[in-house]
């Protein structure tokens, strides 16, 4: 074999290789007696019984065609050997996509030449990153969103009875009832609801309303006599008397669970023992949730920012190709876990599959120039990700899956770089939100939000891994 050409631009690398005809010749006589015994167990010839027609006999019967393409698919895998071991492709330090397109070129006096193309690996180039704008980022756990988690943990464990229909309604008891509200004997706009739950004492309803509930039973009817506050969000209401018919269905005692120590260590979490162990790892939690939240907030911010300033060349189309693929089947994995297909979420989207294509193209455009970018980045600045970290972080998720952590560990640990791609997409998205937290919108700079962020006293849930393409 011998390399005739190489053409190097932008976007590919072209190797023109040359099979040479004794080379040709071998593997064309091998092909040829491998497509006659191949044609031998098909071919039906008279005085034959079919299946044992001779060889010989049936090389008068082969299909050249078919003999010249078996000759140069079993030249194709040489010939890539031959050319990742010359010297002019060892040399290149161009990035490769691994896969290369290989067509015939020329096929002249018994000699063949093949053309292999090489995509090159876009290249991401950006001037700076530390003028990016980001919304204010609080990570903060407030005391109201810590009670708020003890109150639910609390509701959660609590014991609950439904009572007879002669016992009577009392305070802290949850009530289903009807009601139809009434000024002047004339319904008002959402003054009515069927099967509507309160807890009484709960104070959801206006003054007068639960407390007149209270020594009502199943099966009861009451007017309820009221008077809207003056200061009532519904200005047609305010300051207004009013009479709400309620039947009673059904009455739940709810017998409050205490907080205490005992009820720390019921949710069996780590380390969680007393009252204040648990408020502490409840703040713990909502201080994580905001911290992810907000990364992924602010990554979306620092995506788009990062696009409109970067330099990308063009994007190889198989690496298109391949990442259209990845991201139509997690949209079809997806829709697969509410029982919708491809079909039924375009027609509930009001789109063809020509935009459905589109919108893919787009995505897996900027997910690619995104991924080029953090690897940019981190080289530049120096961020790496190690193999500790890497098995730590496999040790994490794992911990997740409570008597399945062995297979899952086997399972992460066989695809390594999957999650040393998340970690380093992680530090660098870390990196840039600190390199660039001050630099707030004006017009939100004096404005911290406060999120509501409010994880359950549970386990919390991993960010899944994807990779974008491999690399030669």
């Amino acid at each position: 074999m011998k390399l005739l050409n190489k053409i190097k631009n932008e976007n590919a690398i072209e190797f023109q290789v040359l099979i040479e005809k004794s080379e040709w010749e071998k593997k064309h006589n091998e092909a040829f007696e491998k497509v006659a015994k191949k044609t031998a167990s098909k071919l039906k010839i008279p005085g034959f019984r079919p299946g044992k027609v001779p060889v010989e006999e049936a090389k008068k019967h082969v299909n050249e065609i078919e003999v010249f393409e078996t000759t140069t698919n079993d030249l194709v895998p040489q010939a890539l050997t031959f050319l990742e071991q010359d010297e002019s492709f060892t040399s290149d330090n161009s990035e490769t996509v691994d896969t290369p397109s290989i067509d015939i070129l020329d096929f002249k006096d018994g000699e063949l030449t093949l053309k292999i193309v090489y995509d090159l690996y876009p290249v991401a180039t950006i001037d700076s990153y530390n003028d990016l704008v980001l919304t204010p980022i609080v990570n903060e756990a407030f005391d109201h969103e810590v009670n708020a988690e003890i109150e639910h943990a609390l509701s959660s464990k609590s014991q609950r009875r439904v009572k007879d229909e002669n016992e009577l309604i009392e305070k802290g008891d949850e009530v289903r009832f009807d009601f139809k509200g009434m000024i002047d004997n004339v319904p008002f706009q959402g003054g009515s609801a069927k099967d509507h739950l309160l807890t009484i004492g709960s104070n959801q309803f206006i003054p007068g309303f639960e407390d007149q509930m209270i020594g009502l039973k199943v099966g009861e009817q009451k007017n309820l006599e009221v008077k809207f506050p003056d200061d009532y969000h519904a200005t047609d209401l305010a300051g207004r008397s009013a009479v709400f018919e309620v039947l009673i269905k059904e009455i739940t005692s709810v017998k409050p669970q205490e907080l205490n120590d005992e009820f720390a260590k019921s949710f069996n979490l780590p380390n969680v023992n007393t009252v204040q162990e648990l408020k502490d790892y409840i703040h713990n939690q909502i201080v994580l949730a905001k911290q992810e939240r907000n990364s992924e907030r602010a990554w979306l911010e620092i995506a788009q920012q990062l696009l409109a300033k970067a330099k990308v060349t063009p994007i190889p189309q198989s690496l298109i190709d391949r990442e259209v693929s990845t991201l139509k089947q997690q949209v079809i994995s997806q829709l697969s876990q509410y029982k919708i297909d491809l079909k039924q979420y375009l027609e509930f989207s009001k789109k063809s599959e020509s935009q459905f294509q589109e919108d893919l193209v787009k995505q897996a455009k900027e997910t690619i120039a995104l991924a080029l970018l953090v690897d940019d980045i981190a080289e530049n600045q120096k961020i790496v990700v190690s193999d500790d970290e890497v098995k730590e972080r496999i040790a994490e998720m794992a911990k997740l899956y409570q008597g399945e952590e062995e297979a899952i560990i086997e399972r992460l640990s066989q695809n390594p770089d999957a999650v040393k791609e998340f970690l380093l997409h992680k530090k660098v998205v870390n990196y840039l939100i600190d390199l660039n937290k001050n630099n707030q919108p004006k017009d939100t700079a004096s404005t911290l939000s406060k999120q509501e962020d409010k994880p359950k006293v549970a386990k919390a849930k991993t960010s899944n891994t994807k990779k974008v393409a491999s690399k030669k």
